[in-house]
């Protein structure tokens, strides 16, 4: 699990993170506190899918695209997972 901003205690899971967003939340398991990721840097972690697109579109064979897709989207989730931080939701 990873650490809530909050409590900071292990309250986020694994799946979960990775689809955290600014208009969804999570909510700790430890605290009940809302968090969510940093907006910039999850938009920048969904850049590996459209990336294996135009790399196979216009550069390599299409034979290749399942497979770069999949390693897009592998890296995607990489991306969210460790690099992505969580962030405390901040209300507006």
């Amino acid at each position: 699990m990873y650490i809530c901003p909050h409590c900071n205690k292990p309250g986020i899971g694994y799946v979960r993170k990775i689809f955290i967003g600014l208009r969804f939340p999570a909510t700790c398991k430890a605290c009940g506190r809302k968090v969510h990721n940093n907006g910039l840097k999850a938009m920048l972690a969904t850049l590996p899918i459209p990336v294996s697109w135009v790399v196979t579109e216009f550069f390599l064979d299409k034979s290749l695209f399942e497979w770069l897709l999949g390693i897009g989207v592998i890296t995607m989730v990489l991306l969210t997972s460790f690099w992505v931080p969580l962030e405390k939701e901040s209300k507006y």
